[in-house]
């Protein structure tokens, strides 16, 4: 059985793309494609821990016994299942958007967790998928996304660290290409994705679109730009606003203007993109195929 990976990644469209897959799993079943939602693999036992037990100091029983019974239970999982490929989705594969906002880096610890993940499969997988996204649209919808569920420090006290950071886009394929060496990379920009998320979906996993219930509306849609003051001014007087709550708070508030990023920021940002792009489109970073949503060919 083909295994394919969609590895996110976070604020890319990535549960957008999951859900794409989810209402056509039947379609999708008459195609000899399984899918195996990120609720799925983290209902395995051990799969979430998997970099962590990898990781353990030499001699580490538990840690030990457990990434055994983990990639057991993979296996024997994958090797029940029906058709002839199987997708797996875990955007949390490469890490998480609290420890990149920490860290002010760009998943700085995917190569190790990616490798961990490598050996806990039966094999290589065919292809892997990863979305990626300009950097300041990145960074703004990692910081809402995580600032709605707890207390961060200011966007300003971190943003010059985000625009400077050591590790871009070009890193992370590199740690791709570092943990699975015999596997076709595949990458989408989410700047361009728009309505089409289905067709890049198919495109990984090598589908025809025709027949493909398409996804609607927005999904898992984050804050905006401007409720980044009035979030700390509601905290300043409810520190432990969270989720909906702190959503209702928001509603009562005037809209309150909030440049993340200065234009020189935003400019140098994207030409680090662009310069990102255009080196994936040459082959570089790991000799990867850039997906552009549109059928595909058969």
């Amino acid at each position: 059985m083909d295994l394919i990976l969609h590895i996110g990644a976070h604020r890319t469209g990535s549960t957008a793309f999951e859900q794409s897959l989810s209402i056509n799993a039947a379609r999708l079943g008459k195609e000899g494609v399984t899918l195996w939602s990120p609720r799925t693999l983290r209902g395995l036992p051990g799969f979430a821990h998997v970099p962590e037990m990898a990781l353990a100091p030499v001699g580490d029983v538990d840690a030990a016994a457990g990434l055994a019974a983990a990639r057991a239970a993979i296996a024997q999982t994958i090797a029940g299942q029906p058709g002839k490929t199987l997708m797996l989705s875990e955007e949390n594969m490469l890490g998480s958007m609290g420890l990149n906002l920490r860290k002010r880096s760009l998943y700085p610890t995917a190569r190790a967790r990616l490798v961990a993940y490598a050996a806990a499969l039966p094999h290589p997988p065919l292809r892997v998928g990863l979305g990626i996204r300009s950097y300041a649209g990145f960074w703004v919808s990692s910081y809402l996304y995580v600032l709605r569920r707890r207390a961060l420090v200011h966007f300003d006290q971190i943003a010059a660290d985000l625009v400077d950071g050591p590790r871009g886009w070009a890193d992370v394929v590199a740690d791709v290409r570092h943990a699975f060496p015999q596997s076709e990379i595949c990458l989408w920009s989410a700047d361009t994705l728009g309505s089409q998320v289905h067709e890049i979906a198919c495109a990984l996993i090598d589908c025809p679109v025709e027949g493909m219930n398409k996804l609607e509306g927005r999904v898992n849609a984050g804050l905006r730009l401007t409720d980044i003051p009035r979030i700390f001014e509601a905290r300043s007087i409810a520190p432990d606003l969270n989720g909906t709550a702190l959503e209702a708070a928001l509603a009562d508030m005037p809209p309150t203007p909030y440049a993340a990023f200065t234009p020189a920021q935003t400019v140098a940002m994207a030409a680090r993109y662009a310069e990102d792009l255009k080196g994936f489109s040459q082959g570089q970073h790991g000799a990867v195929r850039l997906l552009k949503p549109g059928p595909v060919e058969r």
